[in-house]
């Protein structure tokens, strides 16, 4: 009957030959309910689709109460409140699908939320459970400042879910530097600066080296002649570090070359590189600490700032 979306009516079960009906028969003699007639309506919402039936058994004469045949009025009574039936039923369902991907896009969009930053992660998720049973807990209090605070519907519950659930949503439109920080002082910034400032340690370098020197009795002017070709040089080299730093398509080799010369610099580093940083940065450096001051490049590659992808979630394919 549901694959061809027709009405079946069985005047007598026991004499039906269209039809298996032993469950039906088994059914009467485990409860003792004697099913004689039936009628099997369709819920059709549209032409074609199924979506469940209405089944009435042993039809009754008003005069006699004896079990008799669906009558043909009675069968279109019962086609029509099917109809009826399956498109109030059908409703239902489209609202709750609709409750289901509007749930779905806000989880979507708090999911989006916490993946922007790996500090913060999980939080959109934790929020709406812990709100719920702060919620369920002021529910219960029969006395004090929250004995009158009631949800008395399921819809006030779930605004208060959907409300708890998008409490950050804001910050989807919240640039990276203010969301995905460990760190007070964290931020996204142009590291030219700090590159600069090592150029600057070079410099104060070269103002020691000679006062060192005036100091142990070299000729003033001999000294100022080096300090000032140093400091030609350091001005030059960051320049031209500051310029590659703009980007570009492609990088000539002899400028390759001469970025691979100034990395050769030397800077003396006195303090910790790993003090104030967050768990997930420390997890990125190897071994132990070196020794203080320590000789680094001026410019150099280091197994720190390789940052390992993180796959939180994996498609299905």
């Amino acid at each position: 009957m549901a694959n061809h979306n027709q009405s079946v009516i069985v005047d007598d079960v026991y004499s039906e030959m269209r039809f298996d009906l032993s469950g039906t028969k088994k059914f009467s003699e485990e409860t003792g309910f004697r099913t004689v007639s039936m009628l099997t309506v369709p819920l059709s919402p549209r032409e074609g689709e199924v979506i469940g039936v209405i089944q009435l058994l042993n039809a009754l004469d008003p005069k006699t109460g004896a079990v008799i045949p669906f009558p043909a009025d009675l069968v279109g009574f019962v086609e029509a409140l099917a109809a009826q039936s399956a498109v109030a039923i059908e409703n239902q369902n489209l609202i709750e699908a609709q409750k289901q991907l509007m749930d779905a896009l806000i989880k979507l969009i708090a999911g989006a939320v916490d993946a922007k930053s790996p500090y913060t992660g999980g939080h959109c998720e934790r929020v709406p459970e812990l709100g719920i049973m702060l919620a369920e807990a002021a529910h219960a209090q029969s006395a004090g400042p929250l004995a009158a605070f009631r949800f008395e519907t399921d819809d006030e519950w779930r605004e208060f879910r959907i409300g708890a659930w998008l409490h950050d949503c804001g910050k989807v439109t919240t640039p990276e530097y203010v969301v995905d920080k460990a760190c007070k002082l964290e931020t996204i910034y142009n590291r030219i600066h700090e590159v600069r400032m090592r150029f600057e340690v070079l410099w104060r370098d070269a103002r020691i080296t000679q006062l060192e020197a005036l100091a142990s009795g070299s000729e003033a002017g001999a000294t100022q002649a080096a300090f000032d070709v140093r400091v030609a040089q350091l001005q030059d080299d960051f320049a031209f570090v500051a310029e590659c730093n703009q980007g570009g398509e492609f990088m000539a080799p002899d400028k390759v070359e001469r970025i691979k010369r100034i990395a050769e610099e030397t800077w003396l580093r006195h303090f910790d590189d790993r003090l104030g940083l967050a768990h997930e940065e420390l997890q990125r450096y190897q071994g132990t600490a070196v020794s203080l001051p320590v000789q680094e490049q001026l410019l150099a590659d280091k197994a720190q700032h390789i940052i390992a992808r993180v796959k939180n979630a994996v498609a299905d394919p």
